[in-house]
């Protein structure tokens, strides 16, 4: 399961997407389910509470999100970015190193394997979008191109696909594709009537 959490490691923070287990590490219980929270950040973030009480830490769930990166291989998922247009290398030593215009800096496996899998998890669901959602979302895109801005794809901190625009901000959990084609048609509407 993909979920967002704080990463405090090094003294610094971040908030990073990684994947681990359906399951508690504990008694192999179900996780769960997700909903969103707030870190003392300020971040909205994944929390969930296991039905057999056992709690997940965010630093030991950093640690498993690392192992499952460790376990897929480093070098398979830098292959794997890179052939989805990442601009990385992998050092001998087994460093991960992100190139981009802010210059190179050192990349977590935990965070680069979320990463695959939250791109995993958006084209999933454009794939099962039905034939109605996908009229939806095209009629949406195209009213957000007469606006001039972007609709994005987005995996929430509960898990699920939503879509987001830099016109409008939403709850932070982004919208459906009903309320997404909704929000489009109200921003078209109110443009005309102040014209």
């Amino acid at each position: 399961m993909l979920v967002t959490i704080p990463d405090r490691r090094n003294n610094s923070y971040s908030r990073v997407v990684v994947e681990i287990a359906d399951t508690c590490p504990v008694c192999g219980g179900p996780r769960g389910p997700l909903s969103a929270g707030q870190c003392r950040e300020g971040d909205i973030v994944s929390v969930w509470h296991n039905e057999c009480g056992h709690k997940d830490l965010y630093d030991d769930v950093i640690r498993e999100a690392e192992g499952r990166a460790s376990a897929y291989g480093y070098a398979a998922l830098v292959d794997a970015a890179v052939a989805r247009g990442a601009d990385l290398t992998l050092s001998a030593s087994g460093k991960i190193f992100c190139h981009d215009e802010e210059g190179t800096h050192q990349m977590s496996a935990a965070w680069l394997l979320g990463w695959l899998r939250w791109g995993d998890a958006i084209a999933d669901a454009y794939d099962a979008l039905t034939d109605d959602e996908r009229a939806q979302l095209e009629h949406a895109e195209r009213l957000a191109e007469d606006l001039d801005v972007t609709v994005v794809p987005a995996v929430g901190v509960d898990g699920v696909v939503r879509w987001h625009s830099d016109y409008f901000s939403s709850t932070g959990s982004g919208y459906s594709i009903v309320e997404l084609e909704t929000e489009m048609l109200s921003a078209i509407c109110e443009l005309q009537q102040v014209a």
